[in-house]
């Protein structure tokens, strides 16, 4: 069966078949006050009333109410004021999260250095070379994955999601998968979040960056 339905400023639009009018209502082009008909019937009804939005809408409420709260909670901002992130924030955070990083690559060494008696030069090298990789997908995967944020992220009030739209929690895997990639392609990341603002290791993760709003 096909459908009609009414948009913002109440022009019909249609005819859709059902699998688009589901992802109309899935992606938030139709709510459930949009007016929405079926090709058999002249009257129009709230799509909530229609049977096969009424499961979507029941399915997809609490997906973006958790998203939401998921990427405001740690910030105490509206749902309303998450936006795509600035370049510049972007470029902030990364070398504020390189200081981290730093910082704890240079803890590392001192460490090896105090601890690692027993170990010659070519070791101590080998093993920092190793945490010169583990500790950056570490930092990453810990802070992204359990609260969407590292610490330049949340400097400047950037967080991560899954998905699309609606999102869904990074989690430690995918959020240490990103570093990894992001690792990987360190030397052309910079062009495409430029360009894109969006870099590879984050369309291979499947995630997203966002920026809350101060006010």
């Amino acid at each position: 069966m096909e459908y009609y339905y009414q948009d913002s400023k109440g022009n019909e639009t249609g005819p859709v078949s059902e699998e688009h009018l589901i992802n109309l209502a899935k992606d938030g082009t139709i709510s459930k006050e949009s007016q929405v008909r079926n090709a058999m019937v002249k009257s129009f009804k709230n799509a909530e009333k229609i049977p096969i939005l009424a499961k979507t809408f029941k399915e997809t409420e609490g997906a973006f109410t958790d998203n939401k709260s998921h990427i405001t909670k740690n910030l105490h901002r509206s749902a309303s004021m998450v936006e795509a992130p600035s370049i510049n924030y972007r470029i902030m955070a990364f070398f504020l999260d390189l200081l981290v990083i730093c910082a704890a690559l240079v803890l590392s060494h001192n460490l090896l250095k105090q601890f690692g008696s027993s170990l010659d030069e070519t070791q101590i090298s080998s093993i920092f070379l190793g945490l010169c990789v583990a500790i950056p997908i570490l930092y990453y995967g810990l802070t992204l994955g359990y609260k969407a944020q590292s610490f330049g992220y949340w400097f400047f009030g950037i967080m991560v999601i899954r998905g699309g739209t609606l999102g869904d929690p990074v989690l430690v895997g995918r959020a240490a998968f990103s570093a990894l990639f992001f690792l990987l392609t360190l030397p052309l990341a910079p062009v495409l979040i430029y360009i894109f603002n969006k870099g590879l290791h984050e369309t291979l993760a499947g995630i997203r960056v966002v920026k809350v709003k101060l006010g």
